[in-house]
């Protein structure tokens, strides 16, 4: 299951009219799921590449239920079904979900829910922006979210940051018994896509 949807680049990233712009060589006039899709799944191999070191990759899928309005809900926070968490009557249900999906199955009590941590969610829909981007002039608020979430991924790579929320329950840690060294690429650019160095802020995302 990817990290993001196309929906998630547009809330948290563009316009739709500039994906249009980004996406449409054949000037059809609509945006291309094509290359939308492949930037995704570059962005979903990168963030697996560094999370790797700690979790067991990939994460999710994402659980979908009915809510009690009859419209589909997608878990952002894995946890035990109660009727405090129950979408959308519980007093604590957006905690756990939020309205958007198209195959959700009956909501049961007790029941184990898993989720894409909303985080990475967020990182996928960032580095898939600037994937689209390619070798065009990115914006500076990208380009500074991008280098925000690599700062986060490089240090979850090197062990001295976690992921919030995530717990043994919905990712359990990587095997490390073969020995072995990685080695992970921390990258930063300027919003004319020049390397800029092996620097960056560790700001909270």
């Amino acid at each position: 299951m990817p990290y993001c949807a196309q929906v998630d680049i547009i809330n948290l990233e563009m316009t739709e009219e500039e994906l249009v712009q980004l996406t449409d060589d054949g000037n059809v006039g609509s945006v291309d799921p094509v290359k939308v899709t492949a930037a995704i799944v570059k962005a979903d191999a990168e963030i697996n590449g560094y999370c790797q070191a700690q979790y067991t990759v990939p994460f999710g899928p994402s659980s979908e239920v009915l809510g009690t309005d009859g419209k589909n809900y997608t878990c952002i926070l894995a946890h035990t079904a109660a009727a405090i968490n129950k979408p959308i009557t519980g007093a604590n249900w957006a905690t756990y979900w939020t309205q958007k999906g198209s195959s959700g199955g009956t909501w049961v009590d007790g029941s184990a829910y898993t989720a894409i941590p909303s985080i990475v969610t967020g990182w996928a829909a960032t580095l898939a922006a600037f994937n689209l981007y390619r070798n065009r002039a990115k914006p500076t608020t990208l380009v500074d979210r991008y280098n925000k979430a690599m700062s986060w991924l490089s240090a979850i790579a090197k062990g001295e940051r976690q992921l919030p929320g995530v717990t043994d329950e919905s990712s359990l840690p990587a095997s490390t018994t073969d020995g072995m060294a990685q080695e992970f690429r921390k990258t930063q650019y300027d919003a004319d896509n020049n390397l800029v160095g092996d620097v960056g802020t560790m700001d909270t995302w």
